[in-house]
């Protein structure tokens, strides 16, 4: 079997790289860099150089003519924009390849929170208390009326964090219209402003599905992780929790979703209430964590490409510990350097798993290599920055 993966920059691209190649499977990567680290995995049989999914037709084009040159039994998409470009576009990659994504529309009900909120509304899942601006007018009037801490955060999945925690009026308003600039939002994508549940890592349920049946279900917990308000996990654990598992496949099954899906909640506020956070319609940042607890989507994803029909399971092992310590780990010293102690620590500890291969080393050291840059002090990577722009 033969499978074509993108986002090769992705250091979760590289886990499902490995796992589909220990099944037996061909596995061929795009990325849009010679550093993308994926491509420098053993386990990658060819490497793709193309565009961007950020521009989208020019993407299309290049995933045309890739399958025209070669055959292909599944495209495996990881990034948001991959997915949300593939998925736009299925109807013309569909017959050169199988692609296991949902209808398009139940990709932007998961990419827009304002519609992931509509619906989660509608089916009684609590999330956070959320406004949305019509225009910077009522901005400066919600500015009196908020409690703070709150959080402003873009309507829009933009493969990155685009998120804010004001602490008082002069710095919302400041931060409102600095995240507006910087982003270019118009007043039709105004950020929304939502209740601020605390601080600290989400619970996800990992999901997947087949023709709106759910067939493999994965819960964890973040440990670590960045930002630290609540971002991509560092360090996490595999669970159990009911209410995650209930309160996500209702969301899915409203969707009739089909593939892999990732729900985030987030435990907080005076009650310490579970709400949700949004939808990931994508493989999730820590995939490798259900794969080393036995829970391995992307072989499913192959199954299903190949007409297999699955059986539902939420079998695999819980209380498993996985880090990320040479890239997400150092991410989050920056931010907290007094957890270097704990990060230590389970990275000599036996019982924690990591994401490192020593014999599959090459896109670990680069991940290192990336991770240590990123511990610079800021004048000094701006300035090896422009330096390597001038070698150019």
């Amino acid at each position: 079997m033969k499978a074509l993966v993108t986002d090769g920059s992705y250091s979760h691209t590289v886990g499902i790289v490995r796992y589909l190649a220990k099944e037996g499977v061909n596995v061929s990567v795009i990325g849009t860099s010679k550093l993308d680290i994926a491509l420098h995995s053993r386990y990658c049989r060819k490497a793709l150089l193309g565009p961007s999914p950020m521009l989208e037709e020019p993407y299309i084009k290049f995933l045309e003519q890739v399958l025209r040159d070669d055959s292909y039994d599944i495209l495996i998409p990881v990034g948001y924009r991959a997915v949300e470009v593939i998925a736009k576009n299925k109807n013309r990659l569909e017959s050169f390849v199988n692609i296991e994504l949902p209808e398009y529309e139940c990709i932007e009900i998961a990419l827009n929170k304002k519609k992931t909120y509509e619906l989660a509304a509608k089916l009684g899942i609590p999330y956070p208390e959320t406004v949305y601006p019509q225009d910077f007018d009522e901005v400066e009037g919600l500015s009196h009326k908020l409690e703070y801490p709150v959080v402003i955060k873009g309507l829009f999945e933009a493969g990155k964090q685009v998120v804010a925690y004001p602490r008082n009026r002069d710095e919302f308003l400041v931060t409102y219209h600095k995240m507006c600039d910087e982003h270019h939002f118009g007043v039709s994508q105004l950020p929304m402003v939502q209740e601020y549940i605390g601080r600290g890592c989400n619970t996800s349920l990992a999901a997947l599905y087949q023709n709106g049946s759910c067939k493999r279900v994965f819960v964890y917990e973040g440990i670590r992780c960045f930002p630290l308000e609540g971002g991509s996990s560092s360090c996490a654990r595999s669970i159990y929790d009911q209410e995650v598992i209930e309160h996500g496949t209702k969301l899915l099954d409203a969707l009739n979703w089909h593939g892999v899906a990732d729900v985030e909640f987030k435990k907080g506020g005076g009650n310490n209430d579970l709400k949700l956070m949004e939808i990931n319609p994508k493989f999730y940042a820590t995939v490798e964590l259900a794969l080393r607890a036995g829970v391995n989507f992307p072989r499913d994803l192959c199954g299903m490409a190949i007409g297999k029909e699955l059986e539902y399971s939420e079998d695999y092992r819980r209380g498993l510990k996985y880090q990320y310590p040479f890239s997400k780990e150092l991410y989050h010293v920056r931010e907290q350097p007094a957890s270097i102690f704990n990060v230590i620590n389970d990275f000599f500890n036996p019982r924690v798993k990591s994401n490192i291969w020593l014999s599959d080393f090459k896109p670990n050291f680069i991940e290192l290599m990336f991770g240590l840059a990123a511990l610079l002090p800021t004048r000094i990577r701006a300035l090896s920055k422009r330096v390597a722009r001038f070698e150019k």
